[in-house]
């Protein structure tokens, strides 16, 4: 039998607190299978520390989401990347020799925390660099996409994605779209940038290129980051 939940309920604690809605899910799942709260133990324990933890974040949290909200729509016009608009990142338009144009995000958020930091130096160092680097990037970073495809296509067909038949490297191209160029803070020695794209093989997790230096350090997932696995 499956537990019943009062979704209006969880919603409420969830709001409120969610690790208060993770409390009651164990609770009602308790009692659904003749156990007592003491039966429990260690976990309920584990859930109430943390939902204490999170009652004395709460000011903080309501803060910086007030902060997060007055600040979408804010404007700069900065003299490498024009004008960009704040949502979560700062967001606009960049044309990329031998890519053309593309979306551009900056996370310039380089302390816990800030909203809306404008992108420093740094972040303009790194996208100077690139737009010089593009051209030459270009056949390396369809290498590496046909390479990584061939890689990964046979455990995309057996979990039954429907997989292009890619013969050329050139042909690579074909199966990305909507790409976008994210610039990250710049916290390590070398300067760094993302290039994402959606993609035919999985609509789920898009594609991307990790580059760091000049260089293709990684090929993978979005969110997979510039550490090759």
């Amino acid at each position: 039998m499956n537990t019943d939940f009062d979704l209006g309920d969880l919603a409420r604690l969830a709001a409120e607190n969610p690790m208060k809605m993770v409390e009651s899910m164990m609770a009602r799942h308790a009692e659904h299978a003749g156990k007592s709260e003491a039966e429990l133990g260690y976990d309920v324990k584990q859930v109430r520390e943390a939902a204490e933890v999170y009652e004395k974040q709460r000011p903080k949290l309501e803060a910086y989401e007030k902060q997060v909200e007055e600040a979408k729509g804010r404007k700069v016009n900065d003299p490498v990347f024009g004008e960009l608009t704040w949502d979560t990142f700062w967001e606009g338009e960049v044309d990329v020799p031998g890519f053309g144009k593309l979306r551009l995000s900056i996370d310039a958020d380089a302390e816990a925390h800030a909203v809306a930091t404008p992108p420093g130096d740094a972040h303009r160092q790194a996208m100077t660099q690139f737009l010089a680097a593009a051209e030459r990037l270009r056949p390396k970073i369809e290498k590496a996409n046909f390479e990584y495809f061939h890689r990964v296509r046979e455990n995309y067909a057996e979990g039954g994605a429907q997989v292009p038949d890619v013969r050329q490297p050139a042909d690579i191209w074909k199966e990305l779209f909507s790409p976008a160029l994210h610039v990250p803070v710049q916290d390590g020695e070398a300067w760094r940038v993302e290039l994402n794209w959606e993609c035919s093989w999985d609509g789920e997790h898009g594609h991307a290129v990790y580059i760091e230096g000049g260089k293709v350090v990684n090929v993978g997932i979005q969110g997979d980051g510039y550490e090759p696995e």
